[in-house]
């Protein structure tokens, strides 16, 4: 409704829509300094974002590092080697980066959706196994499988001619993919990439990854895949138990929305907001990564969601860190505090390691610091 809404209001003039976006990104930017980030990926970034970007750069506030990813749709990627060239083309715009540690635009991904999501009643994240459907009642219910697996919005062969087009322009996949069979997909197609420019240094990301088969997770870091995962959802509440549980039945429920699983696996693992589909919480994610548990609805959701361990908080805070910069390709720079990166960090107002972590939700950054600049001071 509020889309159809806003499709219905008149055009602004063409200065007003510039000035319009360019607000918008200074209060991104304001929000996202005020949670700690200093770096940010736009996973589905669109012209007018980037113009934004840029003018503030320009300006000279642009206040974090600003990547920025493409989207590719399966109706363009019927020819791969344009949908590459039309990002590079892009990049070759937009691309600016910097050596001196000053914030930078940097356009080197291309976001690749593979399916939809796994709650009902949408049940469009591919999945390897058929969705389940209550023959019975609510009383006394009869889960069996139905006809439907999902969708899955490129088939293999066509992903892995996209991948492949990408690499010969340098540019990294970032794959959504919800279901099983998505990642599965995703994964081959990785495969494929590294059997074919076994020398072309791309980290190919999926994020998401709400529902993984086993024999997959080794896989991540075989074929150096990052598993991108929005932890906040890693804990029991409707999303996980009502609309999902019931539908993917016991034997598949223990690997959902899992962190720890990962890394056992000796995956690479990184957080992924989603915001601002998800709202900007990272202290209510980190805790959920560790704990597992519903900190809000704890007396309808009790416990911790499913087998899988969670992480610790170290292991936690290096997926928000050094895991984050490792997935843009810029661990040398950011993403840890040592002699020779540039000195983006926080202060908080507590020790993560000397709290307990049902308390991390409650953390305040009292100051954000980008290459020695602070861009953020609590009030």
């Amino acid at each position: 409704m509020q889309q159809s809404l806003m499709r219905a209001l008149p055009p602004l003039p063409a200065a007003a829509a510039r000035a319009q976006r360019r607000d918008h990104a200074l209060a991104a930017l304001s929000a996202l300094n005020a949670q700690g980030v200093t770096t940010f990926l736009d996973a589905a970034a669109d012209p007018d974002g980037l113009q934004a970007f840029t003018a503030l750069r320009a300006e000279g506030k642009l206040t974090a590092r600003a990547h920025f990813a493409p989207v590719i749709t399966p109706d363009q990627a019927r020819q791969p080697e344009q949908a590459a060239a039309n990002v590079a083309k892009l990049a070759k715009r937009y691309h600016q980066p910097r050596v001196d540690g000053q914030p930078d635009i940097r356009l080197t991904t291309a976001k690749i959706f593979m399916d939809g999501v796994i709650q009902a009643p949408a049940q469009t994240a591919a999945l390897h196994l058929p969705y389940l459907h209550n023959h019975g009642s609510e009383a006394a219910p009869d889960w069996r499988a139905g006809d439907k697996c999902g969708e899955l919005y490129f088939d293999q062969a066509k992903l892995n001619r996209l991948v492949l087009a990408l690499a010969r322009h340098q540019l990294t996949p970032h794959l959504h993919t919800d279901g099983d069979q998505a990642v599965t997909v995703a994964l081959n197609a990785v495969e494929t990439l590294r059997q074919t420019y076994p020398g072309v240094k791309l980290r190919p990301a999926l994020a998401h990854n709400e529902l993984v088969r086993a024999a997959d997770y080794p896989r991540y870091r075989q074929l150096d895949a990052l598993p991108i995962l929005s932890f906040q959802w890693g804990k029991p509440a409707a999303d996980t138990l009502d609309t999902v549980k019931p539908y993917i039945g016991h034997e598949r429920f223990p690997y959902l929305e899992t962190a720890g699983k990962f890394q056992q696996a000796g995956a690479t693992v990184a957080f992924g907001s989603d915001w601002p589909v998800d709202p900007l919480n990272e202290w209510f994610a980190l805790q959920i990564a560790v704990t597992r548990a519903n900190p809000t609805e704890a007396d309808r959701y009790p416990g911790r969601l499913g087998d899988d361990p969670g992480l610790t908080v170290p292991q936690a805070i290096r997926a928000f860190t050094y895991n984050a910069a490792y997935s843009l390709g810029r661990e040398k720079e950011i993403g840890s505090i040592e002699a020779g990166k540039w000195a983006d960090l926080i202060v908080l107002d507590r020790n993560l390691l000397k709290i307990p972590a049902t308390d991390i939700q409650q953390v305040k950054v009292l100051s954000t610091v980008l290459a020695g600049k602070e861009v953020y001071r609590q009030p």
